[in-house]
């Protein structure tokens, strides 16, 4: 929580020196384990903090992610049918900015980049 209380003061100063107009548009809790204690007390503790801001879709502590970041590519194509990856639609429950975007393209340096990687570390998609 300490972690929220210093982004808030951070917005509070961009508010103060910078830009009076920036609001908070809602807040994503990530690396939810709703197995456990701790990640329960913790939802329910920013919940309470920040009502209606808090968005309704999560995205939960996962293994999937860390390897999806080493074999850099996004969530949504190193494991698209994973329960974790953020959903697609535009209500206020999405947690994807670019939901409904259209896909990349599959050319390009990077792709090639980046299935080379896939390749290389032997990750399968």
């Amino acid at each position: 929580m300490r972690g929220v209380a210093l982004l808030i003061e951070q917005i509070e100063r961009v508010q103060d020196r910078l830009n009076p107009r920036l609001e908070l548009d809602g807040v994503l809790l990530t690396m939810v384990d709703a197995r456990t204690l701790h990640s329960r007390e913790v939802v329910k503790s920013v919940r309470e903090g920040f009502g209606e801001s808090v968005f309704t879709t999560y995205i939960s502590r996962t293994v999937k992610f860390p390897d999806a970041s080493i074999a850099a590519v996004p969530i949504t194509e190193y494991a698209p049918s994973h329960p974790g990856r953020p959903p697609t639609g535009s209500s206020r429950g999405s947690s994807s900015p670019g939901a409904g975007a259209p896909s990349r393209r599959r050319g390009g340096r990077r792709a090639v980049r980046r299935r080379q990687n896939r390749r290389r570390w032997g990750i399968r998609r």
